[in-house]
């Protein structure tokens, strides 16, 4: 029918990554061999091995055929960013004040944070910023409410991406690229 769209390859990449971890089940628990000629355990790891470079290719495959219909939503992706009220970039917060607060103290204000957000149903940056022993924590390590902001702002919690995803094109390039 043409008005449904079946997410036939979605489901079948799901099919090909359930089957993984058997597969590496297998590989790791024939990866101690003994010295020289292994008594079976590498004669073990083949039939696995070629299963998950079949799954791989096969998943790829799927991928490739998904990739070019997806259609980003970006309104809908803000609406879904906006309804969590900031919890999604609690991780990223932690991070700002690991720096001068240590990684535990931040992590534990953060998640004391987070809870009384989900409990008040706030935003995020209220409870961080409107808590009094949580304001004068922030402020005693020189945390602003601005950069507090823009730690809780999708756009610009992005990490390497950019430097990830030059590195693939680059080395796909290079894999095309005629040798000679």
């Amino acid at each position: 029918m043409p008005h449904k769209h079946n997410p036939v390859a979605s489901i079948a990449i799901l099919g090909c990554t359930r089957q993984v971890p058997g597969l590496l089940g297998i590989l790791v628990s024939n990866s101690e061999h003994e010295l020289q000629r292994a008594a079976g355990a590498w004669h073990a790891e083949w039939e696995p091995l070629a299963a998950l470079l079949r799954l791989t290719g096969s998943a790829s495959s799927w991928a490739a055929e998904l990739l070019p219909g997806l259609v980003v939503d970006v309104s809908r992706m803000a609406a879904n960013l906006t309804a969590t009220k900031g919890l999604p970039l609690a991780e990223h917060v932690s991070s700002l004040l690991a720096g001068v607060l240590g990684g535990a103290q931040a992590h534990d204000l953060v998640a004391e944070a987070g809870a009384r957000a989900v409990g008040a149903g706030l935003p995020l940056s209220d409870v961080l910023l409107a808590v009094p022993k949580l304001e004068e924590r922030l402020s005693a390590a020189g945390i602003t409410a601005e950069q507090i902001d823009s730690a809780l702002e999708p756009a610009g919690y992005l990490g390497a991406t950019n430097a990830f995803i030059t590195a693939a094109l680059e080395a796909h390039r290079s894999w095309e690229a005629p040798s000679g």
